[in-house]
């Protein structure tokens, strides 16, 4: 045991910038989105129902929340303006389709500027119209910005749960599994650009773990792992751990999980 420490070196975390903005339309290949500015996420949602019997209160539960978020950027891909409803006939105002959307942001602390990234994806991505405003040239001219309001439908995830907007963070994710995963999203020698799905990116991650917990949801969980971690301590006694996602949870319980 140990009294809790603030402020600590390099412990300092803050997030800031973006950067590698990628428009995935519903057919094709991702597209780099140059001249991203700023997604400024805003979840909604999520509203507490509450349960009253006789005058007290008897239950509270958080309701799902939705990922929506307002995109501003100097210019966009030629391939999003069918997205934004502006047919190949140059008609403004038609239906707007579904997309998906990938972007990383940086992650700062005390020690460096740039810690290390958190890669945002954006899955059932539609947009609404915005006000655009154009002046005349002058002697001190800026470049107008776009803005989109984004809004999400959200996919169903393995555990049964609900998510439009998944983060992976490279401090905690293996290299090699980054490093796959980023062919995916921004292609590589071999293939194209593409957006995968939210269970292929768990499973990536999840294969490439070191320390793997598998529930065959009949009580029973297999672990794996190497002999340093888990190890036979006597007849049907194991131990496992030291490890990162072996965390103790009460006097006698832990809480297990791949890593």
């Amino acid at each position: 045991m140990s009294r809790l420490a603030w402020g600590e070196p390099g412990k300092r975390f803050y997030e800031t910038g973006i950067d590698r903005g990628v428009f995935y339309p519903v057919e094709g290949v991702g597209v780099p989105w140059n001249g991203l500015i700023a997604v400024s996420e805003a979840p909604s949602g999520g509203d507490i129902s509450q349960g009253y019997f006789d005058g007290e209160k008897f239950r509270q539960q958080r309701l799902n929340g939705s990922f929506s978020a307002l995109i501003r950027a100097y210019t966009y891909p030629r391939e999003f303006e069918g997205y934004d409803g502006l047919d190949i006939s140059g008609q403004t105002q038609q239906r707007r389709k579904m997309f998906n959307l990938s972007y990383r942001t940086t992650v700062g602390n005390d020690h460096s500027s740039n810690s290390h990234h958190l890669i945002h994806l954006v899955y059932n991505a539609v947009v609404s119209p915005s006000t655009r405003g154009f002046s005349t040239i002058g002697a001190n001219n800026e470049a107008i910005p776009f803005e989109w309001q984004l809004e999400t439908v959200p996919e169903i995830l393995p555990s049964g749960e609900f998510s439009a907007h998944l983060i992976i963070n490279t401090a905690i994710a293996y290299p090699w599994a980054v490093a796959m995963f980023e062919d995916i999203i921004y292609g590589s020698a071999n293939n194209e650009s593409r957006f995968p799905s939210i269970t292929e990116v768990l499973n990536l991650f999840e294969n490439a773990s070191i320390l793997r917990v598998t529930n065959h949801g009949d009580g029973t969980v297999t672990i794996d792992g190497p002999d340093d971690i888990v190890k036979m301590i006597g007849i049907d006694l194991w131990e496992i751990g030291p490890w990162p996602s072996v965390v103790q949870t009460g006097v006698h319980t832990y809480h297990i999980s791949s890593l």
